[in-house]
C-alpha cells in the first residue's frame, strides 16, 4: 500500500512539473499577429524610444480601448527614481488620468487591451488584474528562467512572511474611509 502511494505523489509531481513547464514555457501560447495597426505599432515602438533617453529598459505599453490608443507609458524607473515606474503601470496610470478614476472603471472591459513590447513582470501583471485589464498582448516573452527564478522568489516571499496583531486598528482606519464603510454596512 506505502508503494502505490509514493508512486500516486510522484506521479501527481511529475504532472504538476509539466504543466507547470508548459505554462511557464509560453508553449500554451498562440502567435496573435497582425492584432496591431501599423500606426499603433509605430505609437507602441516610438514610446518604448522615449526609455532610452533616460537609460531605463526600452519598454512601452499602450492601453486601448475599442481600438484607439486611450494611452501610452513607458519606462520611467531610473528617471523619476520610482520602482513602479514601469510601461504598463505608467500606461495605466496615464488613462486614469486621462478619463478619470470612475469612468475608466465603468469602461466595458471586452473592449480594454494593454499591449506591450514585453512581457509584464510579476508587480505590472498584478496592476493588470487588480484594474480588470482581461486583454494582454506582448511582442517579446520572457524565457522559462526567468519564470522559474520568480517562482522562487514568490515562494521565499511566502516562506519568510510574517503577520502580526492589528487587524482592528487597520479596520479602523478602514471604517473611517466613505466608499468602504458603505461596502461594508450592506
Amino acid at each position: 500500500m506505502k508503494k502505490k502511494a509514493i508512486v500516486k505523489v510522484l506521479l501527481t509531481l511529475v504532472i504538476l512539473l509539466v504543466l507547470l513547464f508548459i505554462f511557464k514555457s509560453g508553449l500554451y501560447i498562440f502567435s496573435s499577429e497582425g492584432n496591431l495597426s501599423q500606426s499603433q505599432r509605430d505609437v507602441l515602438l516610438r514610446t518604448a524610444a522615449y526609455s532610452l533617453e533616460t537609460q531605463d529598459v526600452p519598454v512601452g505599453a499602450i492601453v486601448l480601448y475599442n481600438d484607439k490608443v486611450l494611452s501610452t507609458g513607458y519606462n520611467t524607473v531610473q528617471k523619476d527614481s520610482d520602482v513602479a515606474g514601469h510601461a504598463e503601470i505608467n500606461a495605466i496610470n496615464n488613462a486614469i488620468r486621462q478619463i478619470g478614476f470612475s469612468k475608466f472603471s465603468k469602461l466595458d472591459r471586452s473592449h480594454l487591451i494593454l499591449v506591450s513590447t514585453f512581457e509584464p513582470c510579476m508587480m505590472c501583471m498584478g496592476a493588470i488584474t487588480e484594474y480588470n485589464i482581461r486583454h494582454t498582448f506582448f511582442m517579446k516573452g520572457k524565457g522559462l528562467w526567468h519564470w522559474l527564478k520568480n517562482d522562487a522568489r514568490q515562494l521565499r516571499y511566502e516562506l519568510s512572511k510574517k503577520k502580526f496583531s492589528g487587524d482592528v486598528a487597520q479596520d479602523s482606519l478602514f471604517m473611517l474611509h466613505p466608499k468602504y464603510r458603505i461596502q461594508n454596512t450592506n
